[in-house]
C-alpha cells in the first residue's frame, strides 16, 4: 500500500487505462481500494497480481500477473498495466517474461493465455514477441467505453 502514490499515477492516465477492465482511476481513494483488492488475493493466495517496479528508482510503474487460474486445467490468463512513462522500453516483455517463467516452472502450468481488443497493437506485439499465438476471438465479448468489445485470444503452451 506504500506505492498507492504511484498507482494512482499510472492508474489516473486514460491512455493506460483504455485497455483495461477497470476505469481510470478518480481519487487516491479509488486507487486504494484497487489496490487493496490486489494485496487482499496476493495475501490469501489466489489470482497474484505483482507489481512492477522500475529498478533505478524502485518506483512502482506497472502491474502484471494471473486472472482466472485454472489448477485442474493447469492454465492461467495474464493481465498486465504499464505506465505510459515506461512504454516502449521493452519492461513490460521484461515483467510478463519473469511471470511466465513462474508460471511454467514453479506453478507448473501448460499454458497461459491473454486477451486484449483487436485494437490495442502494442500489447499484441509484445505477447508475440514472447511466442504468444493467436488463438480466436470474442466477438462482444466485454463490456468497455460503453459498448460491447471483441476481444483476441493468445495463448503460450509450455511443451
Amino acid at each position: 500500500m506504500s506505492d498507492v502514490d504511484d498507482f494512482f499515477e499510472y492508474s489516473s492516465d486514460p491512455d493506460v487505462t483504455r485497455y483495461t477492465l477497470w476505469e481510470t482511476h478518480r481519487s487516491l481513494q479509488q486507487a486504494q481500494t484497487h489496490l487493496a483488492e490486489y494485496v487482499r488475493d496476493y495475501d490469501y493466495g489466489c489470482m497474484p497480481t505483482w507489481g512492477i517496479v522500475f529498478t533505478e528508482t524502485q518506483k512502482l510503474i506497472g502491474t502484471c500477473g494471473f486472472h482466472h487460474i485454472s489448477a485442474y486445467a493447469q492454465q492461467a490468463e495474464i493481465g498486465y498495466t504499464l505506465s505510459k512513462a515506461y512504454w516502449g522500453q521493452g519492461l513490460a516483455t521484461e515483467a510478463i517474461r519473469t511471470v511466465l517463467d513462474f508460471a511454467f516452472k514453479k506453478a507448473l502450468l501448460q499454458r497461459v493465455t491473454a486477451r486484449i481488443t483487436p485494437d490495442n497493437i502494442a500489447s499484441a506485439r509484445v505477447l508475440q514477441k514472447l511466442g504468444f499465438r493467436l488463438s480466436g476471438s470474442m466477438l462482444e465479448y466485454v463490456p468497455m467505453w460503453q459498448q460491447m468489445q471483441h476481444l483476441d485470444i493468445y495463448q503460450l503452451d509450455y511443451f
